[in-house]
């Protein structure tokens, strides 16, 4: 197991390995995954370059919140108060919190060391913001010693009630060969129903072919004809 460090202006990017060839490479800009490998394999996509990194539009590997996604007009309704958020989609939406506060932002870190594993944490506040109420995010990595296994942890709180949607916006690279091999699974009993990308806020049990609450193959599921 091996933790290092590099640095580039003000941030830190910090490289963990276990014993079975996995590689991850995080980063204090957006508490964000710069990297996944196995053996040498990328198994994420991105910008090679750490600066160009850092200020991709894409989001690639950052932290994104408050709101993951987007809510039209930038309105916010919530529990009988209507908030104006900031707009940076072009005039009708709003995109992962607006401000990029969380994914472009720097963040805190300590390094944390188990028996079985290492990780990092990750720390920010986010005030001022439009949403209401001030919180503080903790993201935790943890990779396994002896398993090619990345857990990752998200906890906030916050001052009072707010909406928080948090998720790691990572783009993974498994490849056609892969897809036999690899299983997904999802504990969610219901799914977000969206219109142009936009969260319309309303909810359903799963269909079928978005059905994950149990171990599926990949392979299975891009054979449905609703991914062609």
């Amino acid at each position: 197991m091996e933790i290092m460090t590099n640095y580039l202006d003000e941030t830190t990017f910090i490289t963990l390995k276990n014993n079975k060839g996995m590689t991850v490479i995080l980063s204090t800009s957006g508490a964000g995954i710069y990297e996944i490998s196995i053996d040498g394999t990328p198994m994420t996509k991105g910008p090679k370059d750490q600066k160009e990194w850092m200020n991709a539009a894409s989001y690639a590997g950052k932290t994104v919140g408050r709101y993951c996604g987007r809510i039209r007009d930038g309105i916010l309704d919530f529990e009988g108060k209507r908030y104006q958020l900031p707009k940076n989609e072009g005039e009708k939406t709003f995109l992962h919190g607006g401000d990029n506060r969380l994914p472009y932002g720097e963040w805190e870190y300590s390094l944390i060391t188990y028996p079985n594993a290492i990780g990092v944490e990750f720390n920010k506040e986010d005030k001022d913001s439009a949403f209401p109420g001030n919180i503080k995010v903790k993201v935790t990595y943890i990779l396994y010693k002896e398993e090619n296994v990345l857990r990752l942890q998200y906890s906030t709180t916050s001052d009072e009630r707010t909406p928080v949607s948090l998720t790691s916006h990572t783009f993974f690279s498994l490849g056609a060969k892969h897809l036999d091999e690899t299983r997904v699974l999802l504990r969610a009993k219901e799914v977000g129903l969206y219109d142009e990308l936009l969260n319309l806020e309303k909810w359903r049990t799963n269909p079928e072919y978005l059905d994950f609450s149990t171990w599926k193959s990949f392979k299975a599921r891009a054979s449905d004809s609703v991914f062609q």
